[in-house]
């Protein structure tokens, strides 16, 4: 990581999963990373998604195939529900693409 507003505090193994929503599509790695930030909620957002972009995230419909897919699950224990921006991330206690890396990171 090169950001100096980023520290890397742990890591999970990657869990590959099948896709939901659009299925036509290839499984998904999903993994959790644990950071300290000095970003605020909606900075570190605008981040992740320049992130994406340099990885040509294209959005092109709901669930679509994406070469990489950043989200923010917790931030602190903030709870935002904007249009742009839910934390934590809606449904992610019952994705275990989400809970199972979680558990392995013992957050």
């Amino acid at each position: 990581n090169s950001n100096s507003k980023i520290s890397i505090i742990a890591t999970s193994p990657l869990l590959k999963n099948p896709p939901f929503g659009y299925i036509n599509q290839p499984y998904f790695y999903n993994g959790i990373i644990v950071l300290k930030t000095s970003y605020n909620p909606y900075s570190f957002l605008r981040y992740l998604l320049d992130v994406e972009k340099r990885f040509k995230r294209v959005r092109t419909f709901k669930n679509a195939p994406r070469t990489l897919d950043l989200d923010i699950i917790f931030f602190d224990n903030k709870k935002i529900n904007k249009k742009d921006l839910t934390i934590p991330h809606p449904y992610w206690e019952v994705r275990e693409s989400v809970t199972i890396p979680l558990s392995l990171v013992g957050v």
